[in-house]
C-alpha cells in the first residue's frame, strides 16, 4: 500500500511540473541535461550532451568507458545494474564514426521529460574509431513530421509555448595577447524569450529535415543564394570546401578574413570578421582560420557554429498542435553578467632555435651573431700574424 502510495505522489509530482518553464545554466562548451534510469534514489547522473543538428540519442555503455572516445568517460551504462528488456542491436552514426550497441526498453527520466517506465533507448558498446565526445551521453534534438524522436517528447510536455531557447554565450578565442575562456550558457524551456537575447526573428525550417533553413549566405561580396543552412552550438563553423580554399585556406592577416552574414526575407544576421580569428599556438604568433571545411566535396550545406551563435540566441519551435510544423528564431546576443570577460594574457617569446621573438625580423639576434663572427675572423688573422 505505501508502495503504491509513493508511486502516486511521484506521478502527481511529475504531473504538476508538466507545461513549466523551465531553465538551466551550464559551464561549459556545450549544453547539457541530466538523464537516470532507475526511479528510486537514482545511482547515477548522465550528463547528456544537447545537439541540434544531431538526430539519435545514446548512452555509452561500460564497455566504452575507455575504448569509445578519445578520453575515458564516466558514469557509463551497466545494464547489470539497471535491468532493461534487450530488444536488438542498432549500428548508427556520430560525428562520422560508426557506433554499435544494444536497444533498451526500460525506465529513463531526465531533466526535460517525465519518467517513462517503458522508455526506449540506445547503448552503445562499440565505437569504429575514438570519437572526441567528452559526456556519457548525446541527446539529439533533431525533430521532423511526426516522427517519434525524443525532440517531440519535450514539446508535447511544454506548455503553450513549445519552445527551447539556447544562448550559448562568447566562444573560446585565443588573440596575441588576450584570451576569452571558460564560456557559460544558459537555455530555456516553455519560455517566449531569455535574459540577454534581444527580440527572435522567426524563419519556417525546411520540411522533415531537422532544424535546417533555406536561406543565403554571404562572405566578404560574394552571396551563395539558396542554400541549406543548419546550426551548431559547439562546433567550428563548416563552409563548403571551394569557399573554404576561396576564403579561409591561405589566409595570414586578420584583415583578410571575411565578414559573414545570414541572408533570409526576414532580415540579415551578420557577424565580423574579427569572429574566424583564433590563434592557437604557443606564441599565439600565427593565425588560424576558424573554420572548417564540409568532410563530403559533393556539400553545398553551411553550418553556423559557435562563433556565429556567440553572437545570436537561437530558439526551436514547434507551431502546432501536432508538433509537426517547426521554426527557427534568431535574436541579438546581448551582454550579461556571467559571460566570460577578454584577459590580457601575453604568451611566451619565440627562442633562437623557433625564431626571434621580434616577429622573424631577425633584429638583436642577427646583430650579436654577425658581431661573434667578426670577432673570429679578427682573432684568427691575429694569431696568424
Amino acid at each position: 500500500m505505501k508502495l503504491a502510495m509513493y508511486f502516486l505522489i511521484l506521478c502527481c509530482a511529475f504531473s504538476l511540473n508538466l507545461g513549466v518553464a523551465k531553465r538551466f545554466e551550464y559551464d561549459g562548451n556545450y549544453p547539457y541535461i541530466n538523464s537516470w534510469f532507475t526511479a528510486v534514489n537514482p545511482i547515477k547522473l548522465f550528463k547528456t550532451k544537447l545537439e541540434i543538428e544531431y538526430v539519435f540519442s545514446f548512452y555509452l555503455g561500460k564497455e566504452c568507458a575507455a575504448k569509445c572516445t578519445t578520453s575515458p568517460i564516466s558514469p557509463t551504462y551497466d545494464n547489470d545494474i539497471y535491468n532493461a528488456v534487450r530488444t536488438k542491436n542498432i549500428s548508427i552514426g556520430y560525428k562520422i564514426r560508426t557506433y554499435t550497441g544494444d536497444q533498451y526498453e526500460g525506465y529513463l527520466a531526465t531533466d526535460l521529460t517525465s519518467p517513462d517506465g517503458n522508455a526506449t533507448f540506445d547503448v552503445i558498446t562499440k565505437a569504429y574509431g575514438p570519437s572526441p565526445l567528452d559526456a556519457p551521453g548525446v541527446l539529439g534534438l533533431f525533430v521532423a513530421g511526426n516522427r517519434d524522436f525524443m525532440m517531440r517528447k519535450m514539446f508535447s510536455e511544454m506548455g503553450r509555448t513549445k519552445q527551447i531557447i539556447f544562448r550559448r554565450g562568447p566562444f573560446v578565442q585565443y588573440l596575441p595577447t588576450s584570451v576569452r575562456v571558460n564560456p557559460k550558457g544558459v537555455f530555456a524551456t516553455g519560455e517566449e524569450g531569455l535574459d540577454g537575447c534581444g527580440s527572435f526573428t522567426y524563419f519556417p525550417t525546411i520540411r522533415n529535415q531537422g532544424w535546417k533553413i533555406k536561406a543565403g549566405i554571404r562572405l566578404a561580396d560574394e552571396v551563395f543564394d539558396n542554400r541549406t543552412v543548419e546550426f551548431s552550438l559547439d562546433s567550428l563553423t563548416t563552409v563548403p570546401i571551394e569557399v573554404y580554399k576561396k576564403y579561409f585556406k591561405n589566409v595570414k592577416f586578420v584583415d583578410d578574413l571575411p565578414n559573414l552574414a545570414l541572408i533570409t526575407g526576414n532580415g540579415e544576421f551578420p557577424i565580423n570578421s574579427s569572429n574566424f580569428a583564433q590563434y592557437n599556438n604557443k606564441y599565439r604568433d600565427e593565425l588560424s582560420a576558424y573554420v572548417q571545411f564540409q568532410p563530403f566535396r559533393t556539400s553545398e550545406n553551411f553550418i553556423l557554429g559557435d562563433n556565429f551563435l556567440s553572437d545570436y540566441c537561437i530558439a526551436l519551435r514547434a507551431t502546432n498542435a501536432e508538433i509537426s510544423e517547426f521554426e527557427i528564431g534568431l535574436a541579438s546576443a546581448t551582454e550579461i553578467e556571467r559571460d566570460p570577460k577578454w584577459e590580457k594574457d601575453i604568451p611566451p617569446a619565440r627562442d633562437d632555435e623557433g625564431g626571434s621573438g621580434d616577429g622573424g625580423k631577425g633584429g638583436d639576434s642577427a646583430s650579436t651573431a654577425a658581431l661573434n663572427i667578426m670577432l673570429v675572423v679578427v682573432l684568427f688573422l691575429g694569431v696568424g700574424a
